[in-house]
This record gives structure tokens, C-alpha cells and sequence, in this order.
């Protein structure tokens, strides 16, 4: 694998953009469709889908959080061998943070000020959403502005903790795990063994999300210095088994304990979180099978994945409030009109749009202020 030097991959840049919309999708259905999250459905079709890896609606969160994470290993991995001032490799542990942290702030005051003016979240309209079964999360908010300030820089990243953008618990595996990630390049990046001290740590942390970044950095490590042992798997027949087995590992849920589709993962792992263990393992074949395959890097290097991969963060940021207010308002406002399906697809379409939009333009005026405050606090730290 020929890695370049400005350190951006295209496809991995789609890759993200996809994850986010998945992660989208996802919470989008838990609300409107949560039966297809719970299992609870009189409908015989629903019951079957459930239980299939076709349950989309169920698994794609969790499995694109542990590909969001797998790509920060890999990146972080790559980053690493590409940075030889150690003065650098520290003060990019600090700018991680900000790159963050600076987002977060931001859009957590745009929401703050959306909830506190109550567009779409009238009492009026939070008590008709309870009637007709929404449950907006939303309605009992209550949150001061210094609480907005205190949870965008402590509390998202040591506890996990957001009552305004509940999505953003990823954020303290995020930082805890990328910083964790650049300590084990550190101290075991020009060892010999490393690959077996990867392995150790997974072994020993299986159902820890730090487990997707190690996957991250083994599969870097393994393009750049194990091509020879790739190419003897680099063919059609044994990556198209790669490609299904990931995706089968990756839309594991707790319902499919209930399913014979799923009764070879069905076995006692202890107390150890299933969720984690297969997708982890099954976002880890996903991504091989990617870094295998040209044709599919290839199209996630459109520019329409590449746009979408650049609003990642920002889709992530924006899409609960957007569900939480105009989707259940649109749903609400043609559920006499269309009926429940045809309403809920039309919020769907217009909140997938209007997701990207506010992403987009949050983008165009916030990733310069991000730049530089970033580029301040680093020469501060240099």
C-alpha cells in the first residue's frame, strides 16, 4: 500500500460520510419505527426482518460507531508514521481534542438556542407528539447556558454525558481511546513484535471499543509492511467471504439471540457485551475487504461520498436535533393527510436533506474558526 503524504485518503473520506448517515438512519427509525429496534411487532414480515441481517434500522449505529473508530486507529496509525518531531506527535493529542470540543461548543449553543425559542417544541406541540405516540426527547429540557458551556469541554469527554446531544457519548471513547492509541504507538510502534502486542490487547479487551482502534492500527501495519501475505488473499473468491462474513458479524443485535439466522455467534461469551465483540470484528473485515478491493475504493472516492465524508462530524452533530424537532413536526403535520408510512418517509427524505444542509453551511462558517484556534493553542504548545 502506497500511502501519500498529505495524509488524505479519499475512500476513507466516503467511508465516513456513509457511517454518518447510517448512524442518521438509525436514530431516525428508533423513533418513528422502534420496533424494529425493540422486537415488539404483530405484523408476521416485520417479525421475520427483525431477526435477519436485513434489521438495518437495528444494527447500523453501533457498527458505524465501530467503524468510526476503526478509521481513527487507522488514521491516528498513519499519522503516526508520517510524524517523526515528537513535539508533534504531542501536540496533535491536543489538537484532537479541540477539533472536537470546538464543533461540539458550537453547535451545542445553536441547539441550546433552537430548544429555548421552541421552534417545533411548543408545549402545545410536545403534548400533541405524546398523543400520537413520539416521544420527543426533548420535552422536559431544561439545561442553563453555563451547563451548555461545562458539558461541550468536560462532561462529553470524561463522562460521556450529554443531556443536549445524547449521539455525543462516542465522543469520550473517541478522545480516551485516539490518546490511548498514540501512547501504544509510542511506547510499541518500532518494536519488532508489535503485531503481537496488538493482538494481546484485543484478546484482552474484546468488548472494549479500544479493541476497533487496534483493528485500525493492524490493518495499516499490515499494508504497509505485510503486502505479500494480502496478496495471497487478494482474490475475488476469498474477499467476496470477507465482505459477507463482515456484514453478517456487523448486524448482530441482541435480538438475534432469538433467531436462527444468527445461531453460529449464538454461543455463551460470559459477561462479555456481543455487540461490541461482533461488530468490532465485523467493521475490522469490512474495511479489509475495502482495502482490498480497487473497484469499491474507487467508487467511495465519488464526490458525492468525499462531500458527504467532509460533513461527517456535522451530521453527527446535527441530526437528533433535526429528528427531534422538524421530522416529528412534518410527521405530525401530514399523519391526517398521508397516514403514518407516507408521513414518516416524507419527514424522512426532507430531514436526510435538511441534515445535510445545516451540516454543510455550519461546515463553511465553522471549520476556518476551528482552524484556527486549533493552529493558535498548537504554536502556543510547540
Amino acid at each position: 500500500m502506497k500511502l501519500v503524504e498529505d495524509k488524505k485518503i479519499p475512500w476513507i473520506t466516503g467511508i465516513k460520510g456513509i457511517a454518518a448517515l447510517l448512524v442518521f438512519f438509525h436514530h431516525f427509525f428508533l423513533f418513528f419505527y422502534p420496533v424494529f429496534c425493540n422486537g415488539n411487532s404483530t405484523n408476521k414480515i416485520v417479525n421475520i426482518i427483525i431477526k435477519t441481517p436485513l434489521n438495518i434500522f437495528s444494527y447500523a449505529g453501533n457498527s458505524s460507531v465501530c467503524l468510526f473508530y476503526l478509521i481513527s486507529g487507522f488514521l491516528i496509525s498513519y499519522t503516526y508514521f508520517y510524524i517523526n518531531n515528537k513535539n508533534q506527535k504531542i501536540s496533535s493529542i491536543f489538537k484532537r481534542y479541540f477539533q472536537l470540543a470546538i464543533p461540539i461548543l458550537l453547535s451545542s449553543i445553536i441547539i441550546y438556542i433552537i430548544l429555548k425559542s421552541e421552534i417545533f417544541r411548543t408545549e402545545t406541540f410536545v403534548n400533541l407528539y405524546s398523543q400520537n405516540g413520539f416521544n420527543n426527547y426533548y420535552k422536559d429540557f431544561n439545561m442553563n447556558f453555563f451547563n451548555v458551556i461545562k458539558s461541550s469541554f468536560y462532561d462529553i469527554f470524561a463522562t460521556g454525558n450529554s443531556v443536549i446531544n445524547p449521539p455525543l457519548w462516542t465522543m469520550k471513547n473517541e478522545l480516551i481511546f485516539s490518546i490511548t492509541t498514540m501512547l501504544i504507538l509510542s511506547t510499541f510502534g518500532k518494536n519488532k513484535n508489535r503485531i503481537y502486542i496488538y493482538l494481546f490487547l484485543i484478546l484482552f479487551f474484546p468488548d472494549s471499543y479500544l479493541s476497533c482502534f487496534i483493528f485500525g492500527v493492524i490493518l495499516l501495519e499490515l499494508f504497509v509492511n505485510k503486502n505479500d501475505l494480502l496478496e495471497k488473499i487478494n482474490r475475488t473468491d476469498i474477499k467476496i467471504i470477507i465482505l459477507l462474513f463482515g456484514l453478517y458479524l456487523s448486524s448482530y443485535t441482541y435480538l438475534s439471540a432469538q433467531s436462527k439466522y444468527y445461531s453460529l455467534l449464538n454461543f455463551d461469551l460470559g459477561n462479555l457485551d456481543k455487540n461490541v465483540v461482533y461488530h468490532g470484528l465485523g467493521t475490522m473485515l469490512i474495511m479489509l475487504f475495502i482495502l482490498l478491493s480497487k473497484r469499491t475504493q474507487k467508487i467511495l472516492s465519488n464526490k458525492i461520498f468525499i462531500k458527504l465524508g467532509n460533513l461527517s462530524l456535522n451530521i453527527y452533530l446535527f441530526h437528533w436535533i433535526v429528528i427531534n424537532t422538524i421530522s416529528m413536526y412534518i410527521v405530525y403535520k401530514l399523519l391526517s393527510i398521508f397516514g403514518y408510512f407516507v408521513s414518516v418517509l416524507i419527514s424522512f427524505i426532507i430531514s436526510t436533506f435538511i441534515t445535510i444542509i445545516i451540516s454543510k453551511y455550519f461546515d463553511k462558517y465553522i471549520k476556518n474558526i476551528t482552524k484556527f484556534f486549533c493552529n493558535k493553542i498548537i504554536k502556543k504548545l510547540n
